[in-house]
């Protein structure tokens, strides 16, 4: 009576973890490990939760993806390692994530890049930090590179930000210190040195 009841105790535990969420095996089996639920029982509390259909990672992963797609700006490269981490078998996450035409991606793409796009950096050190940014959220180059071309940065952007540099620091520096400074705040923001001495032409 005692070893049913200790049983029975352990899988409420987990019956209660794996229902408030959907979980992945990988994570119930983490779960009891570090609930340190007794050997003898996990296997058994893992098959009568996959036969009451509460644990599938098939069910598991389809809603993963669903959800990252859906609500996050997630690359696919990045949905994919997440699940991996979570032990998925790669066929099963390839299977669903085919289910998502690459156009939803490119869409997600063009519009990071347009919500971006309002910034003093030069063109080349926003596609810099752009390409990154993507990268880091889960998107090849190849996916990202067609759209870096199309970005359209404001003309006047080095004009302005000389005249805002100029306007802040010369309270504060004379020549020709001054113009190092604002030099040297123009070359970080990823302008070159032929378009600064451009713009004091």
């Amino acid at each position: 009576f005692g070893c049913y009841n200790s049983y029975y105790e352990s899988y409420n535990l987990v019956y209660k973890y794996s229902l408030r969420k959907m979980r992945s095996i990988y994570e119930v089996k983490e779960y009891m490990k570090k609930n340190e639920i007794d050997n003898i029982y996990q296997d058994k509390i893992l098959k009568k939760l996959k036969d009451l259909k509460i644990l599938n990672d098939f069910l598991y992963t389809e809603a993963f993806i669903s959800d990252k797609v859906l609500l996050t700006s997630y690359g696919p490269l990045k949905i994919k390692k997440e699940l991996l981490d979570k032990q998925i078998e790669e066929s099963i996450i390839d299977k669903y994530l085919s289910d998502y035409d690459s156009s939803i991606f490119d869409e997600k793409i063009k519009k990071i890049i347009s919500k971006k796009n309002n910034t003093k950096y030069s063109k080349y050190l926003f596609k810099k930090k752009i390409l990154n940014y993507l990268i880091n959220l889960g998107y090849s180059k190849d996916m990202i590179m067609p759209y870096l071309d199309d970005i359209k940065t404001d003309d006047n952007l080095i004009k302005k930000e000389y005249t805002a540099l100029y306007n802040k620091l010369s309270k504060k520096y004379e020549e020709p210190k001054l113009n190092y400074e604002i030099k040297n705040r123009l070359l970080r923001l990823g302008f070159t040195y032929d378009e600064i001495n451009k713009i004091k032409e």
